[in-house]
């Protein structure tokens, strides 16, 4: 075995060593242990260097100065290596006996989603036994005390088992850290259209700089209806800010179909709009608004994909239908309506843009499964085919170009709904100390107020009721 510090190989010492190190009561052990799962406890060049050694040294009391190491209970502990515990620069101090009340649980994002794609799409994020039909969770319930998280964020996520430990501040309080992913993932989960149950209380811990939250849950029951569903790998896309629309697999009028999204670069495309114009599954009321990270444009995940649908209707759909008057004016209809969306960021006056074309009172053919699949994929494409692509798109729209053009404007409608209006972002409806935040620790209630405070508005209760 070597150190990883310095990589020596270990010495060959066949007995005990005792260095007497300044003061007569401090000890270093260093030896051979004759068994092979024994380690050696420390190697010289860390020593002369003095950095911390991967052969963790201990400083023995008078009492065990005299007794091989390796039976030293002392050495079977773990040891505390905050900067409080150096008595020399290398050595660390024996652990203390209360260390255990030093330390709470870490519950990290990385290991909860971790595993095969195939496993995070058939797993919920949260598992509930509660029929469909219901709408209260029967884990997340709010019980004031001391550790009233319990019955929140850690009920709640109920798919983790191995977590390990982790120092926490020095606050005479029982705390389970958190990734702020995890309170993250709760708001998309807790929020639905009927109720804002949640009411976040943040402060940063002066002495640790950690930051200390409190959950509480308005009323003591969370409802979720529209998210009860959803994997651990569309909540952890949905946080890394793919648009609400986006579900592994969407209702098209009670056909399963796989989402148009199946790359990160597919977001930027419009495959998912269509897909929001042709499924009836809900978006989630709140989205994280940071997929562009060069960008300081609000919604920029979804002007990017109304975009690329209006060029690939001008410039590809539009020159298969110049000999057919009905469908090229319904066409120019639909990219007149999508350049009001994208240049005034409204649906006002966009009954003036489709005026006389007869596509809003139109109604579509329930499309197939395979022709849902590919209404999606042609606007998953270039915007510019040339002539080859060009005869092959028109094979491919035959028999559903007004299909598709009624789900690109449903699709745009529904985009526009969504996102005229700020108040959606995740970021703005939790306080914005989370927002930079990697972990938190989680704490009790407590009788004084925490210093920030953020509940999940009432605005996004009226916001939420206009999609209704």
């Amino acid at each position: 075995m070597t150190c990883i510090n310095c990589r020596q190989k270990k010495l060959k010492v066949h007995h005990r060593i005792i260095l007497h190190i300044l003061h007569s009561d401090f000890f270093l052990f260093r030896s051979q242990c004759h068994t092979p799962d024994k380690k050696q406890r420390e190697c010289p060049h860390c020593i002369e260097a003095g950095v911390p050694c991967e052969y963790d040294p201990v400083n023995p009391s008078p009492t065990t100065a005299n007794t091989p190491h390796h039976d030293s209970p002392l050495i079977r502990q773990p040891l505390h290596r905050g900067p409080q515990s150096l008595s020399r620069p290398g050595y660390y101090a024996t652990q203390p006996n209360n260390m255990q009340e030093e330390q709470c649980e870490y519950l990290e994002w990385k290991g909860f989603v971790s595993g095969t794609d195939t496993q995070q799409r058939v797993r919920p994020m949260h598992i509930c036994s509660t029929t469909p039909d219901i709408i209260v969770c029967s884990h997340s319930q709010h019980i004031p005390g001391d550790k009233c998280w319990r019955g929140t964020i850690d009920s709640f996520f109920n798919g983790s088992v191995e977590r390990r430990k982790i120092k926490k501040p020095p606050v005479n309080e029982s705390f389970l850290c958190v990734d702020t992913q995890f309170i993250k993932a709760f708001v998309l989960l807790a929020i639905n259209h009927v109720n804002i149950p949640l009411e976040i209380e943040a402060t940063r811990h002066n002495e640790s700089g950690e930051v200390l939250v409190h959950i509480s849950l308005l009323p003591n029951q969370l409802n979720h209806f529209f998210q009860r569903n959803l994997t651990i790998l569309e909540v952890d896309r949905l946080l890394c800010g793919y648009p609400p629309f986006y579900r592994e697999v969407l209702n098209c009028n009670g056909i399963r179909v796989p989402s148009p999204i199946r790359t990160d670069y597919d977001v930027s495309r419009g495959g998912w709009v269509i897909g929001a114009g042709l499924s009836s599954t809900n978006p989630i009321p709140v989205y994280v608004d940071k997929f562009y990270q060069d960008t300081t444009i609000r919604g920029e995940v979804f002007w990017r994909a109304l975009t690329h649908v209006k060029a690939l209707l001008e410039n590809n759909i539009r020159l298969l239908y110049l000999d057919n008057a009905l469908i090229s004016k319904r066409i120019n209809a639909v990219i007149n309506g999508l350049t009001h969306i994208i240049d005034e960021k409204t649906d006002s006056g966009l009954d003036r843009a489709l005026q006389d074309s007869g596509l809003m009172s139109y109604t579509p053919r329930i499309l197939t499964q395979e022709e849902c699949i590919r209404a999606m994929k042609i606007f998953n494409g270039s915007c510019k085919l040339d002539n080859d692509g060009l005869a092959n798109l028109k094979t491919q729209l035959q028999g559903m170009i007004l299909e598709v053009l009624k789900a690109a404007l449903l699709g745009a409608k529904a985009c526009i709904t969504y996102v005229k209006d700020p108040g959606r972002e995740l970021d703005l409806n939790i306080p914005a100390i989370l927002a930079n935040s990697e972990r938190v620790f989680l704490r009790g209630c407590r009788a004084d107020p925490i210093s920030s405070r953020g509940t999940i508005g009432a605005r996004l209760i009226d916001l939420v009721a206009t999609m209704h």
